[in-house]
């Protein structure tokens, strides 16, 4: 008996530190799972593997570490008129899986003239994965009230507009279809904003 519980407890440990940093991704990709299927229910999206392509043409955040980086749960539908692909982006990074919401919507009209980049979240560092932050915009009076309308929303994304672009990301998704939703028409709506002021 003497040998039997420090036998145990270390058992015990062990599988607490080998399973516990793989219990957050997987509750993270099951929510981003329901998020996708809620989205195709409620909202009318479809299911479109084929267009991830449209989520990732730049090494910029979110994409810009990790290995083995792909997409799932890829839904394309429509919000506030607007073309919406929406997908949970997923990549390595020394041995763990770091997941975002990426969200692209493809504005109307004329594009933006110049890159626009706006974080509601710090994003990813290391001594590996290095980014330079945007300018943040302060002496920008459009910009600050589009940073304004991003925190409105109970779950902020971080975006950046390229063009017709319009960008979107969050780390570990949103927890419901109804708050990506939210967050995509103030993003948007953020956006035509500062469209009509440049």
């Amino acid at each position: 008996m003497e040998v039997v519980v420090p036998v145990v407890g270390f058992l015990c440990l062990a599988t607490l530190i080998v399973a516990s940093p793989r219990v957050g991704p997987r509750r993270v990709r099951r929510r981003a799972s329901i998020v996708a299927a809620g989205l195709c229910e409620v909202f009318g999206f479809v299911a479109a593997p084929e267009v991830d392509h449209v989520l990732r043409g730049t090494n910029a955040p979110p994409f810009h570490y990790g290995s083995e980086q792909r997409f799932e749960d890829v839904v394309t539908g429509g919000v506030g008129g607007l073309p919406v692909t929406s997908a949970t982006y997923i990549c390595r990074y020394n041995g763990s899986s770091h997941l975002y919401g990426v969200v692209a919507v493809t504005l109307p009209g004329p594009g933006m003239p110049e890159r626009i980049e706006i974080r509601s979240e710090p994003v990813f560092e290391s001594t590996w994965a290095i980014d330079t932050p945007p300018h943040d915009g302060a002496d920008d009076l459009p910009r600050a009230d589009a940073v304004a309308a991003l925190r409105s929303v109970s779950e902020p994304p971080s975006l950046r507009v390229e063009g017709r672009l319009l960008l979107m990301w969050r780390r570990d998704g949103w927890s419901s279809p109804a708050e990506l939703v939210r967050a995509v028409t103030a993003a948007s709506e953020a956006v035509a904003r500062m469209r009509l002021v440049r």
